[in-house]
This record gives structure tokens, C-alpha cells and sequence, in this order.
């Protein structure tokens, strides 16, 4: 039991130091009164020795520089097939806005044109046609054709019948002069591409005949072209257009040029050895035998060094031979 008359412990003269003073003393008053600044020391120290726990931020979508993701597509079509493949014509989004931009432009300023109805009334068909510059007739579509271009006689039926089928279809009359102007040019470059090739077979068959006939080269054409004469306008006509496969010309190559010329030979041997007069080519194939065997006769040297005579004379007497077979038949 604690004696309540005994005197209180004395206190040390010198308190031991405390290690942290900052930490377990109280900020003193100024001497002004003024309430002392709190210390930053405690929560600065706490701050460094928590431990470091926060995470990076995780990196926004990529919204590509347009503001959309790259699945902008898909996020649009929502599954919708068909939307997705329109969709993918457009490199990025502003790409498709601006399409939509301009379809909207052309309805309104009337450039396309709202389709004909199904069951449509005659004078319907007609005003949508008048509106939409379609012709009235399909011989209109034959009409104002590009450049002067006038379709040639040949070809009127194939095109009276392309125009009537474009009517039936309400087509644009450019598709027409588009396909006139196409169809000619072809033609054009076709026909070109014919004469060069027939000018390339000529050269090559003369070359060859003149070194196969020599001297006769011309009597033989000329042959050929009295028999061809004997032949009526129109078989004439298609022997001269009749073309091969690859485009040659039947009447211009080597081996129908001698195929001809031996029937003209044989069917009338004077076509390649006189020229057409008032004496019988008979008379007139007995006088040249007659003069060529005088020469023999009486200048027979000179005779045998002329190996152009001696081939006339061989050929007269062929012709001759021939004349009088058929006149004995």
C-alpha cells in the first residue's frame, strides 16, 4: 500500500535523447501564436518505403486515323453478308460515306433515272423512253451514229436486228455507237491486215513462178486469165474472195496458179500461144511451126543456141497435136 505522505520519485536531471525527435515531438508555436506547419517528413517517408504495386495503363484500341477500328466493316455489316462485300469495295470509311455522297447527288439532280415499271402502260413506256432519250422506233438507234458513220448496206439487216433487240431492252444509244464504231474499226483493221498478207502471198508466188515458168511467166497468166473468163460473173466473183483459213487468197498462191494454167492449156492449148485475132488459132499454130522449121533448116546453129524457140516450138507442136485430136473426136 502506497503511502499518500511520501514525496514524489524525483525526475532525471538529463531525459535520455530521443532518436527520432522529429517523429515523437510536437511542433512548438511561433512566438506570434501562429499555429506551427504540419511536417511532410512522416508521409514522404512512408511513401518510399510502400512497396511499388500500380500497373500500366493497358494501350487504347487501335481506332485507326479516321477514328474507327480496323473492323469497321464488320462492326457496320453486324454478320450481314452482302453488306460486308460492299463493304469491302471502300478502302476506309470516309472512302464508302463519300459513294453514298455522291449517289445521293446524281438522284438529285435527275441523272439517274427511276426504272420503268414492270406493267407499265404503253404511254408510259413511251414517256419513260422520251425522258430517258431512248428512241422511239429501233431505227432510231441507227440514227446520229458517231464520227458520220453510216452502216453499210451489207450489214443493215444484222443491225436492223441488234437495234430492234436494244429497243426491246430500253438501251442507252450509246451502246449501239459504241458497238458500230467498234464492229468498223475491227473491220477496218481486219481488212487492212488482208492486204498486207495479200500483198506478202503475191510477191512470194511470183518469185517462185518466174523461176519455175521464166519466159512464160506472162503467157501463163495470161492463160489463167482468158480460162477465168470463160467462167460465169459469179463463180468468178467467189473464186477471186475465196480465202484460206489463215487468211491467204485461193487464187493468189503457186500451186492453184499452176493447177490453172494446166486446164487452161488443156482445154484450149492457143490461149498460151497466140493472141486472140481474126485467123484461126489452127492457121496461126501451123504458120509459126512452118517459119521455126525453116529456120532449122537453113540456120540450124543459131537455131540450137535459142532454147526459147525451141520451147515455143515444142509447145506449138503440143497445141497443134492437141487441136487435132479433137477435131478427129
Amino acid at each position: 500500500m502506497t503511502d499518500p505522505n511520501a514525496a514524489p520519485a524525483s525526475t532525471p536531471a538529463n531525459p535520455p535523447s530521443d532518436p527520432n525527435p522529429a517523429a515523437g515531438t510536437p511542433p512548438t508555436a511561433s512566438a506570434d501564436g501562429t499555429p506551427p506547419a504540419a511536417s511532410s517528413a512522416p508521409a514522404a517517408a512512408a511513401a518510399a518505403a510502400a512497396p511499388d504495386t500500380a500497373q500500366p495503363a493497358a494501350p487504347a484500341a487501335d481506332a485507326g486515323k479516321d477514328g474507327w477500328g480496323a473492323d469497321w466493316r464488320q462492326q457496320y455489316a453486324k454478320g450481314d453478308e452482302k453488306t460486308q462485300k460492299w463493304l469491302e469495295r471502300f478502302a476506309s470509311p470516309a472512302a464508302a460515306l463519300d459513294s453514298l455522297r455522291e449517289a445521293q447527288r446524281k438522284i438529285s439532280a435527275g441523272e439517274l433515272a427511276k426504272p420503268l415499271a414492270a406493267d407499265a402502260t404503253a404511254e408510259q413506256v413511251a414517256a419513260w423512253r422520251t425522258a430517258n432519250g431512248i428512241p422511239e422506233k429501233p431505227e432510231g438507234y441507227l440514227e446520229k451514229l458517231p464520227n458520220g458513220l453510216v452502216i453499210g448496206e451489207d450489214d443493215k439487216p444484222v443491225f436492223a436486228e441488234i437495234a430492234q433487240k436494244l429497243h426491246g431492252l430500253n438501251a442507252d444509244p450509246k451502246v449501239m455507237h459504241e458497238l458500230a464504231s467498234w464492229y468498223y474499226d475491227t473491220l477496218q483493221a481486219s481488212e487492212a491486215k488482208l492486204a498486207e498478207t495479200d500483198a506478202q502471198v503475191k510477191a512470194q508466188t511470183e518469185e517462185a513462178l518466174r523461176a519455175e515458168w521464166g519466159a512464160d511467166y506472162r503467157v501463163n497468166l495470161n492463160a489463167i486469165s482468158g480460162w477465168l473468163s470463160t467462167a460465169p460473173k459469179d463463180v468468178q466473183d467467189m473464186l477471186h474472195s475465196a480465202r484460206l483459213p489463215d487468211g491467204r487468197a485461193l487464187i493468189g498462191l503457186p500451186e492453184v496458179a499452176r493447177w490453172m494454167v494446166s486446164q487452161a492449156r488443156e482445154i484450149n492449148p492457143t490461149l498460151t500461144l497466140v493472141p486472140s485475132g481474126d485467123g484461126a488459132p489452127a492457121i496461126s499454130i501451123d504458120t509459126e511451126i512452118a517459119a521455126i522449121e525453116k529456120e532449122m533448116k537453113e540456120n540450124r546453129s543459131t537455131y540450137m543456141k535459142d532454147e526459147r524457140k525451141q520451147a515455143r516450138y515444142r509447145e506449138l507442136i503440143t497445141a497443134r497435136d492437141k487441136l487435132r485430136s479433137r477435131s478427129a473426136a
